[in-house]
């Protein structure tokens, strides 16, 4: 489990036009930039979060579970006022796809140095996707992971991924006959 985290999901201001409720999202429910039938579709959206660090603070890893950036707006990202910086993968994971055609991802952006305290973390997604259709950017859910070892999936929920990762234990455990012989 990693030593800290801040996990961030409802956003404290946007203008995102539209929102998905497909069953694969964290809340079910997710911020969404897209056509909308019977409305114009505006070139950007920007949504923010508001978060607070409550231990001493230090070097975060940032994941946020967005729609698959190749069929995404381009987007950028900033924490309080510092520089705007385009959000590009360093990594992807926990793959998840709604009706078979809807993939949402889990994706590394970087490391973020925060100290103790209020911060603003910022996406900014503008212009059409790269098909050149219409702009469409989808933002699910994210997280600040301070410490090593943690890889989000799913839900993103660092708590109940070590809760359900021990129950996995103890039923393989028990599967192999040695619940007697261990206590986990």
């Amino acid at each position: 489990a990693p030593a800290s985290y801040v996990r961030f999901e409802v956003p404290s201001k946007s203008t995102f036009n539209s929102s998905f409720s497909w069953s694969i999202l964290s809340g079910k429910h997710a911020v969404a930039l897209c056509p909308v039938p019977g409305k114009t579709t505006p070139n950007e959206g920007e949504v923010q979060y508001d978060l607070e660090i409550t231990d001493e603070g230090g070097d975060y890893t940032l994941w946020v579970r967005a729609y698959d950036p190749k069929w995404s707006s381009p987007a950028t990202w900033r924490l309080d006022a510092g520089e705007w910086r385009a959000l590009k993968p360093l990594e992807t994971t926990g793959t998840a796809v709604e009706n078979g055609v809807f993939r949402m991802d889990w994706l590394r952006l970087g490391t973020v140095a925060l100290a103790k305290g209020a911060h603003r973390l910022t996406f900014l997604a503008s212009g059409k996707r790269p098909q050149k259709d219409y702009p469409f950017f989808v933002l699910d859910v994210g997280l600040l992971v301070r410490g090593a070892g943690y890889t989000p999936n799913g839900a993103g929920d660092p708590a109940r991924d070590v809760q359900e990762s021990i129950q996995r234990a103890k039923k393989q455990v028990a599967a192999a006959g040695l619940a007697e012989k261990t206590d986990l």
